[in-house]
Order: C-alpha cells, then sequence, then structure tokens
C-alpha cells in the first residue's frame, strides 16, 4: 500500500518481555509509537521522490532498525532505496523470485536456522563453500541474502532482538576468491551495515581457510569500526559456539545436537512467496541519487586482528 492509500495502524501484540527489551535497546515508548510513525510518515510524504509503502508495520521497522531516531530512520530508507535504485546495482535488485534463486536455497548455500540464539536473533548461514562458481554467480547469492533480510525485517522479534550470521568458511577456495570483486564486497558491506532495517549483532565466522585474509583484506575498506568490531573468529573452535548457541539446537557440523542444517526455514521463508516480494518491488525512489550519494557513509576503519 503506497502513501497515497489509507495507511494501516499498527497493532501490538508483542509479549510484555519484548515491550521491555523495545523500550531499554530501542528507545520504543508504547505510548509514543503511533506519533513516531506518523512522524517519520509526514516527512516520508513530503519526499516527491519516494514512491513508498506508508503502513504503520512497514515504517516501524525502519524505526526499530535505528532505535526510534527519527533522522537515523529517514536515512536508513532513503539508502534502502538508493541502493535498489542506483542503476549499477539492477542486476541485483531485479527478478527477485522464488524461480531467480531457488537454486541457490536448493544448493544449500544461504540458510536459515530453524531457532534463534541464546539472545533470540535469527541465525543466517551462509556458506560460500558450497558455492559452484560454474553454476551460478554472486549476483544470485546476493539476491537470495537480500530477500531473506526482507523477510526476516517483517519479523517483530527479529526487528527488536536482531539477527546474527554464522558464517561458515568450510571448503571455500581461491577458486571462489576470484570470482568476487571489490564492488561486490561494497554491496555486500551496504547490505549488512547500512541499507536494510535489520540490527546485526554478530557476525560468527567459523572453518576459515588461509584465503579468509585475502577475503577480509577485500571488504574491510567498506566496513565500518562498529562492523569489524561485530566480526567474531572462532576459526576450528566450535565449541566457542556454545557461549552464543543453546547446543540443543544447533546442528551437529557446528558442534551442536540438533540435526544437520536441511534448509526447510529458508524455503519456507522466501520460496513461493513471489507476491510478497512483488509488492514490494513496487516501492520505490524516483530519480535516484548516483552510487556516489552513499559513499562516505561508513565510519572509521582499522585492522582487524586476526
Amino acid at each position: 500500500m503506497s502513501g497515497k492509500s489509507k495507511d494501516v495502524s499498527y497493532v501490538c501484540t508483542l509479549s510484555d518481555e519484548l515491550v521491555r527489551v523495545a523500550k531499554k535497546e530501542l528507545n520504543e515508548i508504547p505510548e509514543k509509537r503511533a506519533e513516531d510513525i506518523n512522524t517519520l510518515r509526514k516527512r516520508i510524504l513530503k519526499h516527491p521522490g519516494l514512491n513508498i509503502c506508508t503502513d504503520d508495520a512497514y515504517l516501524l521497522k525502519f524505526l526499530r532498525a535505528s532505535a526510534f531516531d527519527q533522522d537515523a530512520a529517514y536515512t536508513l530508507i532513503l539508502k534502502y532505496f538508493e541502493m535498489k535504485a542506483d542503476e549499477k546495482n539492477k542486476q541485483l535488485f531485479t527478478d527477485l523470485r522464488s524461480a531467480a534463486v531457488k537454486h541457490v536455497v536448493e544448493r544449500g548455500v544461504v540458510g536459515l536456522l530453524p531457532h534463534r540464539d541464546k539472545q533470540g536473533r535469527s541465525v543466517v548461514v551462509f556458506r560460500p563453500g558450497k558455492w559452484d562458481t560454474s553454476q551460478f554467480g554472486l549476483a544470485d547469492m546476493f539476491k537470495t541474502i537480500f530477500m531473506l533480510l526482507i523477510k526476516l525485517a517483517e519479523d517483530e522479534e527479529t526487528q527488536i532482538r536482531g539477527c546474527v550470521v554464522l558464517y561458515d568458511m568450510d571448503a571455500m577456495g581461491f577458486g571462489h576468491l576470484t570470482h568476487i570483486s571489490p564492488f561486490y564486497a561494497k554491496r555486500s558491506a551496504m547490505l549488512f551495515q547500512d541499507c536494510v532495517p535489520v540490527r546485526f549483532k554478530y557476525i560468527h565466522v567459523v572453518n576459515e581457510p588461509a584465503v579468509f585474509d585475502y577475503l577480509f583484506a577485500l571488504g574491510r575498506p567498506f566496513m565500518s569500526q562498529e562492523s569489524i568490531d561485530k566480526v567474531l573468529i572462532h576459526g576450528h573452535k566450535l565449541e566457542e559456539l556454545a557461549e552464543y548457541f543453546d547446543l540443543d539446537y544447533l546442528p551437529t557440523e557446528y558442534g551442536g545436537k540438533a540435526p544437520p542444517l536441511s534448509n526447510q526455514e529458508l524455503k519456507r521463508a522466501i520460496l513461493d512467496r513471489d507476491k510478497d516480494f512483488d509488492a514490494e518491488a513496487k516501492n520505490g525512489l524516483v530519480n535516484a541519487k548516483s552510487e556516489s550519494s552513499m559513499d562516505g557513509i561508513t565510519g572509521t576503519y582499522r585492522k582487524l586482528e586476526i
């Protein structure tokens, strides 16, 4: 539903615990929630180029991702739609449908754990070692991750508690690295730290090979200090994951007691959801600025000690 139509009001169904967490961590005041949403809506409607949904729930996810900072939420919306509208990124944000990513899902490169971590955060799994570079490119993987993040951003518990990434580099080698360019390194950094309404808490890196040093050197220039600090490198010490994940729900390949990752959760999340993605595709930014408008959006950098 666009801002020109009657907007749908938000009906809170949060548990008392989530209301408490949202208030403490996100500055979300239930008594002021409607006013905060309406303030953001008025600002969006004044932007002649923004043609997006202005329903309460749609705007609320941007407010929560920005800890209810009005300027930050508005900026996040602009960055999100500038990223999608940039002509250089066209191949990444067109044809966001089941048929375009089904092969990536079935290969198991991207996954979603059926249970959250100990802090209630959604757990995205990325396994680039399963990527067959002769069968599909980085654009397909980017699309898959983006579609998953769109769906995760709709979940209220994830909006409040956040998300973590389990980055399993097992079987990744130099053959994969030759297919990764600064273009994709920059877009990936934008996706995870600047342009989607999902709060990333940590990236748990496991089973990293020697190629990890080169890969991180490629992406580090586009990462903020805050993002670098969120990268936790575990190597093959999978027992360290017990501090963050309940072993009863962690797949056996990561030292847990649960069955191996089947990818059923990811299939449920994004496959056969074309109607949802078609609706999201109708939101957009007219006459978007060039990519240069997003340069300089990250903070200071430092070298990650590996």
